[in-house]
């Protein structure tokens, strides 16, 4: 099948015109492994637990004190996850930013509360680790082929 080189330029336009939305899978799943690992698994943006670089070494979080009563795991240390109101799990999402999608927090207040603790621990939390970054250019490639086969 030949195509013309107008057929061409309109179907380069399409994908100009719809990149944004070849992208939204990339930023989901960058969404989801990262509420993944801050909030299931307590690590910050380099496996680490979130915390061990912080004075407290991340062997509790700030609601120790009223749960120290309770047993988790083999004693009473509780990972720091981030989950103490679930505010952040909720906030961090995919939305739109001067007309692009992008990974950001819904309010200005969860974004102040991540720079904080970012600060406290002295590590970065919500930024996506490598192995993120290279399971969400799979899933964008996948999206890419999808899309482009659609066209041709």
């Amino acid at each position: 099948m030949s195509r013309s080189v107008n057929d061409l330029n309109k179907s380069l336009q399409l994908v100009a015109d719809n990149i944004e939305s070849v992208a939204l899978p990339y930023l989901k799943e960058l969404e989801g492994s990262t509420k993944q690992r801050v909030h299931n698994k307590g690590q910050d943006s380099d496996g680490d637990t979130i915390g061990s670089k912080g004075k407290r070494g991340g062997k509790y979080s700030p609601g120790y004190e009223k749960k120290k009563d309770k047993k988790v795991g083999s004693g009473n240390l509780y990972p720091i996850n981030l989950q103490y109101s679930g505010d952040l799990l909720r906030e961090f999402t995919v939305g739109l930013s001067g007309g692009k999608y992008v990974l950001k927090f819904q309010t200005e207040l969860a974004a102040i509360k991540v720079a904080a603790a970012e600060k406290n621990y002295k590590t970065d939390i919500y930024k996506p680790s490598e192995d993120q970054l290279d399971d969400a250019k799979e899933v964008l490639v996948d999206s890419m082929k999808d899309f482009l086969k659609g066209l041709f």
